[in-house]
């Protein structure tokens, strides 16, 4: 029996087509020019006209309780970007002094604005007043050294005929949670985003201190960690006030800690590993916070907004007269 059977059906992604060159070309350059990817617009195209099924983010609670207040799911919508960070000597060969790397926290932030600036593009395509249930993802592909990769999805929404901010508003907030803020004359307007990769050098108290033998604060690290909390809250008040909001709700946060090994010049003892060496150089273990807040900013709807009922009217049959239960 020969090896290659060539009667065989083919097995599944065998009758997939080939990838054109001059198409995924096109979609580069329709990336640089400020467009989606062409796959991308087809997808988006199909789904408008009905020739697809919308998917969506939301849970079958959220989706038939949100469904009752008036919002209408159109569509899971995505958004991402790969970004290079630029060459940083902080991030490869450690730093004198704590403080944020700009361009890996540029690079952060570049890469975001880009994949939420694409998840509007694709809620737009199908003619959303916005997109609820945002999640944001950071990864480090293992097939780039170096390379950050930024990716948004949600669920894109209608709200029917409420007023509504005059870009397609973003929230983390869920489907139901967003129609009920609407419902009491509040709308999401946009993620409130703040990151920052802060470095955190290590002194000699402190590598002292993670030796001890008892319990002790390390003071620096509390110390950094409290002003990149500082800096990433400024820049998230920064997002709400660009936006236009009153305030942020379901501020959520996360962080990551990266350790590198550096070499630093040493004196004395501490130097070449002994007294009376003079000058010499040392490892050290510095660190990276990379810190992250998330929340969804919030303002009031138009003075316009329609009317809701802050409560559903619900009719029991059970105790009804007899000629309501016989309509």
């Amino acid at each position: 029996m020969p090896f290659w059977n060539r009667n065989r059906p083919p097995s599944r992604g065998q009758d997939a087509p080939r990838p054109d060159p001059a198409r995924q070309q096109a979609s580069i350059q329709a990336l640089e020019e400020g467009h989606l990817p062409l796959e991308a617009q087809d997808r988006l195209r199909r789904q408008a006209a009905n020739e697809l099924a919308w998917t969506s983010t939301l849970s079958v609670a959220d989706f038939l309780e949100a469904r009752t207040l008036g919002l209408i799911p159109l569509g899971q919508v995505m958004g991402s970007s790969t970004m290079h960070p630029a060459f940083s000597s902080q991030w490869l060969y450690g730093a004198w002094q704590n403080g944020d790397v700009r361009p890996l926290t540029r690079a952060l932030t570049d890469a975001r604005d880009n994949a939420l600036e694409r998840l509007r593009m694709e809620a737009e395509a199908l003619g959303a007043h916005g997109v609820v249930q945002v999640t944001l993802k950071v990864s480090r592909p293992e097939w780039g050294a170096g390379m950050l990769e930024f990716t948004a999805m949600g669920t894109a929404v209608s709200l029917g005929n409420v007023p509504v901010p005059h870009q397609i508003f973003l929230g983390t907030l869920s489907a139901l949670d967003t129609a009920r803020l609407v419902q009491v004359g509040y709308i999401p307007m946009d993620l409130a985003f703040a990151t920052t990769a802060y470095y955190v050098m290590t002194s000699w108290g402190a590598e002292w201190s993670e030796m001890s033998w008892s319990n002790q604060e390390i003071p620096d690290f509390s110390r950094a960690i409290y002003e990149a909390r500082d800096f990433v809250v400024a820049g998230m008040r920064e997002q709400a006030r660009h936006a236009g909001a009153d305030g942020v709700l379901g501020a959520e946060w996360s962080m990551e800690v990266e350790e590198i090994e550096v070499e630093r010049p040493a004196v004395g003892n501490y130097g070449m590993g002994g007294y009376g060496m003079g000058m010499g150089s040392s490892s050290h273990r510095d660190h990276i916070l990379h810190l992250t807040v998330t929340g969804t900013a919030i303002g009031k709807l138009g003075s316009g907004a329609p009317p809701r009922p802050s409560v559903l009217p619900i009719l029991s049959l059970k105790d009804a007269p007899e000629g309501v239960r016989d309509l």
